[in-house]
């Protein structure tokens, strides 16, 4: 039996090994096919560039343009036409040549017509000073070379027939130091496209994609310029992810089970326009030769391999009905029956096998009692710890937020001046005893580094002076001086960082510099700017100090010196919530220390700076803009009830509050009508979830939720259950409060926009999705302007030209309804009249250039 098997294993690893090396071979040498493919390709291209170039950089200094320039007559021009004819006729892929003045008014022009060359009449020649390509071609120096988009050529507006991708190159005429015009030449690519399907071969497909990614020349002719009939990008239904990205992520060859495949950037003249080139080949195609070698290996190793598998069917037929007993008592051992009846008493192997399983059986059994025990033991300690900690969380956080409610409350109604300096100590020392309590639910998310960084703008000025103001109180008491400092260069700026976090962090570390700083000592609070975007925080105390030896071991956690007159309470919790959120920011704790003298303790963070920008979304809600009908208000804690009323009693005019949901009467006509509901997570028989569940979520059904809680939530348990929701983690503050019912009575709007694909291809990076928003913004103004005058106009070529410019964008936000309305402009001109036509489109599009200013305005807040 054992030689049996090492002959199978054998036969089987030499027949794997001769698979595997075959097909190696076969796609290593395709891979090199590919990239020398490539290089002709690539080298192809560049030569037919190259006599492009050496063509217009003729015409443009040619003597006879100077001629006609020094001497505008009749003769010259004819001189130059001649001159085009000649090139015209040599080069047949040449569709036209033209010289444009500096108006933009066609004076020569040379055409490729089905019936041969010829010259363009005067009467014929056209204005072009409204072509992109000419606008510009006339802007570049001499000898500068301006290559166009590849696209399909055009009559009048119109795409000719046959399709045939055309290229522009263009430069400009500079006679006596000015310029006086440019030389244009339409090439037209069939050929090029054909001679490069040659060069790939016969079994490699060749696909040229363009910077916006669509293909331009691709195995499937329909695929090709989609973007000059408003179609959908094939390339992307293929591949997912722009063409760029493609060629950084596969800088060689790729495969899967269907293709292997080589893209590579093409760059044409400069960096200003960008192809890609992708070969491809079938990997059934490549591999077909293998692939019947392979069949022809797999029947051969087939055939011998049940040739012995009879022969060893043969041999074992005697003891295949014992294994097959003890088989069939084993399986029913695995669903929990009891392994019995075993042929132990046997002399063989089979006596020793079922010994061995008898001994096995009451080994797992007694274990899997002990660990079933464990398990339970485990999971109650676990929902315990989670219980208490949810418990914890929220009656902590409920006084808290009555406490913080209830100074603010104080601090509006006009408190004494010696007043007002104790009740900001007391708002901002709630708020620290708020991060206290983050510090100790958020201590074992720190250690398995489940903590997310979420940057927001801070006035760093502002925030520097809070931390002061906050431990001023505390400092005073102990008799010791705290200030600031702050580089000059950062009173006015603002840094994107998350505030809590770093809030966090400076914390403890003042908290810190307070214990171990003696009555009469100082401690400052500073920020430094440094190079390349880099803020340095210092907390510098004139305390007891830290000796060399005791700097590395206070790092560690729950460190503790027993030394006298050192850092003899314990850092505990603190110095570790801070060296792990550091790690968080990609940082580290710094420490300098004389013993006896004092310490400062530093870091540096990384973090876009910006002058401060003002929040007018907030300040419109602070100026009592916010205004609300009818708000109902649930919470079991009566104190957050009152302060709900009191936040609320000048922006709403109609409150109720209720201390459980199962108390409102949600189909009285009174509660119907009340749009928007500020309810607690949690009450003592239930939590408002499992309320809105049982009742199948109809109370909140066409309501807005601002929900509060003590504990965080998942928002998308309510998606389905309520119209609107947004999130307050208590305690939060009356400006946060505002905030909410700002956001969630005003995002009831017709017009929203999906921005998903924006973010996505900025990687939901805040800054880079502000700016691009932001001249989204300035081109949808441009456009709507223009696309106005056009059909007031009835200007049809104006019209498709701004259509086609405004599509894509269109579609990425996804506004198919405004698409459908682009798209019947001509029609409703007919139906409804030009001037109700453009005022229709025009409202449309102000509405969401609205919208994204509303978006960018929740970016910069």
């Amino acid at each position: 039996m054992t030689y049996l098997l090492l002959y199978l294993l054998s036969i089987g690893l030499i027949s794997i090994f001769l698979l595997r090396y075959s097909s190696k071979e076969i796609l290593s040498a395709a891979d090199k096919k590919l990239e020398h493919s490539h290089d002709l390709i690539d080298l192809q291209f560049s030569k037919y560039l190259d006599e492009l170039q050496a063509d217009i950089d003729h015409l443009t200094s040619s003597p006879l343009i100077f001629e006609l320039l020094g001497n505008p007559d009749q003769g010259s021009i004819k001189f130059l036409e001649q001159d085009y004819l000649s090139l015209i006729d040599s080069k047949i892929d040449y569709a036209q040549i033209r010289f444009i003045n500096s108006n933009g008014n066609e004076v020569v022009r040379v055409d490729r017509t089905s019936k041969g060359t010829m010259v363009v009449q005067k009467s014929q020649l056209q204005n072009k000073s409204n072509r992109d390509y000419f606008k510009q071609a006339i802007q570049y120096k001499e000898n500068e070379i301006y290559l166009s988009n590849i696209d399909l050529n055009k009559e009048f507006g119109q795409i000719s027939y046959p399709l045939t991708p055309t290229l522009r190159i263009a430069s400009p005429v500079v006679y006596k130091g000015e310029t006086k015009g440019i030389i244009v030449i339409n090439a037209l690519l069939s050929v090029l496209f054909q001679d490069l399907k040659s060069t790939a071969g016969n079994n490699t497909d060749i696909s040229i994609i363009n910077s916006d990614g669509y293909y331009v020349l691709h195995k499937d002719s329909t695929k090709a310029f989609e973007f000059e009939f408003d179609k959908e990008s094939s390339y992307y239904n293929e591949y997912r992810v722009p063409p760029n990205k493609l060629a950084a992520n596969f800088s060689e060859v790729f495969k899967d089970q269907d293709e292997i495949a080589l893209i590579r950037p093409y760059s044409l003249i400069g960096k200003e326009y960008v192809l890609y080139i992708l070969l491809s080949s079938e990997s059934s195609t490549i591999l077909g030769s293998y692939f019947k070698w392979r069949n022809t290996s797999f029947v051969v190793i087939a055939s011998l391999t049940l040739l012995f598998l009879v022969l060893a069917l043969l041999i074992l037929r005697n003891q295949a009905s014992a294994l097959t007993d003890i088989t069939q008592k084993i399986i029913r051992f695995k669903e929990g029956k009891s392994l019995s009846d075993l042929p132990t008493q046997r002399k063989d192997e089979i006596g020793e096998l079922s010994r061995q399983f008898s001994k096995m059986a009451s080994t797992v059994h007694e274990n899997f009692q002990l660990l079933e025990n464990e398990k339970n033991r485990a999971e109650n300690a676990v929902k315990d710890k989670e219980e208490f900690i949810e418990n914890m969380s929220h009656e902590i956080r409920n006084p808290l937020q009555s406490i913080l409610g209830l100074t603010e409350l104080l601090l509006s109604n006009a408190p004494q001046k010696h007043q007002i300096q104790l009740l900001n100590s007391l708002r901002l020392n709630t708020k620290n005893l708020t991060s206290l309590v983050s510090d100790i639910l958020d201590y074992k998310l720190l250690l398995r580094k489940e903590i997310t960084i979420k940057r927001s703008w801070v006035n760093l000025n502002a925030f520097i002076e809070d931390l002061v103001r906050s431990h001023s109180y505390h400092a005073s008491l102990e008799k010791i001086k705290i200030e600031k400092k702050i580089s000059p260069s950062l009173l006015n700026k603002e840094g994107h960082t998350d505030i809590d976090r770093l809030s966090q962090i400076l914390n403890n570390l003042i908290i810190n510099a307070i214990k171990y700083t003696e009555e009469g000592g100082s401690i400052q609070i500073a920020l430094n700017e440094q190079p390349n975007n880099n803020l340095e925080f210092k907390v510098t105390d004139s305390g007891i100090g830290i000796s060399n030896d005791l700097i590395d071991a206070i790092r560690q956690r729950y460190y503790s010196s027993s030394e006298k007159n050192t850092y003899s309470k314990s850092f505990g919790l603190g110095l570790t919530i801070i060296t792990e959120l550091l790690e968080c920011f990609d940082s580290q704790l710094e420490i300098d220390s004389v013993h006896g003298k004092g310490s400062t303790f530093y870091f540096t963070l990384e973090m876009d700076i910006r002058e401060v920008q003002k929040n007018k979304r907030n300040e419109a809600a602070e100026k009592n803009e916010l205004m609300l009908d009818k708000i109902i208000v649930i919470d079991d804690d009566k104190e957050i009830l009152n302060l709900i009323q009191h936040l609320l009693k000048d922006r709403c005019r109609d409150i109720h509050s209720f201390s459980h949901p199962g108390k409102v009467d949600w189909k009285h006509p009174l509660f119907i009508n009340a749009p928007i509901v500020i309810a607690d997570n949690r009450y003592p028989d239930t939590t408002l979830i499992d309320f809105l569940r049982a009742h199948n979520g109809k109370p909140f059904k066409q309501k807005r939720l601002v929900l509060i809680s003590g504990t965080k939530v998942n928002p998308e348990l309510y998606n389905d259950l309520c119209d609107r929701f947004y999130f307050l983690q208590k305690p939060f503050t009356k400006a946060s409060l505002y905030k909410a019912l700002s956001a969630i009575s005003s995002s009831d709007n017709k017009f929203e926009l999906d921005i998903g694909s924006i973010k996505k291809d900025y990687d939901y990076q805040e800054d880079k999705i502000f700016n691009a928003l932001s001249i989204l913004t300035s081109e949808f103004d441009v456009m709507n302007k223009a696309l106005h005058l056009a059909i007031l106009d009835e200007d049809l070529n104006a019209i498709s030209e701004i259509r086609h410019k405004m599509v894509t964008t269109v579609r990425r936000l996804k506004l198919n309804a405004f698409e459908q309305n682009l798209n019947e402009i001509e029609k409703n001109i007919l139906l409804i009249g030009k001037a109700a036509t453009a005022e229709s489109i025009k409202a449309q599009i102000d509405q969401y250039i609205k919208e994204l200013n509303r978006i960018i305005e929740g970016f910069s807040a």
